[in-house]
């Protein structure tokens, strides 16, 4: 099943006879990043699943519920800071927690600095684009958070180096979730390999490859899943759209399937000319090393043209330009025709507050 089919299918896809103990039924979204929203039908028995999931991660990961929990995500109202006396579910539901505070991602980078500094928390959730503004703003400014034992991430992919700068510029190291608005959680990182595990109790997760075949350790290929417990709509070998690299088993001795490391989608390929699709692999690139870049992305709109879009502290010359030329076209192996466009604050998010580094637009 792919994205378009149960688009299609509509209403059509729910079931008409749900098991009363699986009530209640709500409808879940994804945010349509991909200009494909999806809506599916998901029951208490999920979010049961949801609950005992994220319980284990964080016990994976050896919380302490007693410390302050500070998250920037989008579901917070813009601008507005809000204060909560526990971590909410499912960790509120079965121990004491300290505190926790929200802010929206869509605020500007510099009051959430301020914020966070305000806060000092020992915690913070945060997806990963939002988290490289933050250790970039940290890191001009020479500030810390003192308390902050660990970062979780979410929503999005967790590229390359995202770690070291976080262990550099805040000493806390990352431990990353993969999960879908349609399925759940579907992969957490070992706290011991640091590669994710799959939740098999809840999904059979398949990493398949063009042929539809099953990927060996090491290859990358089509995130497919099959949910177990969604007796409201069958979701059954459904394709993400995501892609991931499949791994050997872990040493852990957790004895759950491993995923080595989440990649992206298709969107997030660079297609050349003569067919090739690529991972793009220039979000690595040292870029404050030529010019005083805080954010950038860039859009594939034509096979031989890229957009690339830069918050800058200052206006870039004809010659940092090339030089971010010359970078992007050797990690893409192609002379694409460079157009930059330059944003005063922050580069506008997608539907959901996700943001991507490279976004192919062609179909």
């Amino acid at each position: 099943m792919r994205r378009r089919d149960v688009q299609r299918a509509g209403s059509s896809l729910f079931c008409t006879q749900i098991p009363y103990i699986h009530a209640p039924v709500a409808e879940s979204s994804t945010s349509g990043s991909s200009g494909q929203p999806v809506i599916v039908k998901r029951t208490g028995v999920n979010r049961l699943m949801w609950l005992a999931l994220t319980l284990r991660e964080h016990f994976w990961q050896k919380r302490d519920f007693l410390g302050r929990l500070a998250v920037i995500r989008d579901d917070h109202i813009e601008g507005s800071q809000l204060d909560f006396p526990n971590w909410g579910p499912p960790a509120s539901l079965l121990f004491e927690t300290g505190p926790s505070h929200g802010i929206s991602v869509r605020t500007g980078i510099a009051r959430q600095a301020e914020w966070l500094q305000s806060i000092n928390p020992d915690y913070l959730l945060v997806y990963p684009s939002n988290l490289v503004a933050l250790l970039d703003l940290f890191e001009q400014r020479a500030w810390t958070l003192p308390r902050l034992r660990q970062i979780r991430t979410i929503n999005e992919t967790l590229t390359s180096g995202i770690r070291e700068s976080a262990r550099r510029v805040l000493g806390a190291g990352i431990a990353d979730t993969y999960s879908s608005a349609e399925v759940g959680v579907v992969a957490a990182q070992c706290p011991d390999g640091g590669a994710y595990h799959v939740m098999a109790e809840s999904l059979i997760v398949e990493v398949l490859n063009e042929r539809d075949d099953a990927c060996s350790p090491g290859q990358i290929g089509r995130v497919v899943v099959t949910d177990l417990q969604n007796f409201a709509t069958p979701l059954i070998r459904y394709d993400l759209g995501d892609y991931a690299e499949a791994a050997e088993a872990c040493p852990c001795g957790r004895g759950l399937p491993t995923l080595q490391r989440i990649l992206g989608r298709r969107r997030n390929m660079a297609r050349l000319p003569d067919g090739r699709l690529l991972w793009p692999g220039i979000g690595g690139l040292r870029y404050r090393e030529i010019a005083p870049i805080r954010q950038f992305q860039f859009i594939q709109r034509e096979l031989e043209t890229i957009e690339v879009r830069l918050v800058s502290d200052a206006p870039l010359c004809a010659n940092e330009e090339q030089q971010i030329g010359d970078l992007v076209r050797k990690a893409l192996d192609f002379p694409f025709e460079l157009q930059f466009v330059y944003f005063s604050e922050q580069i506008p998010r997608g539907p959901g507050g996700k943001f991507e580094e490279f976004v192919c637009e062609l179909a």
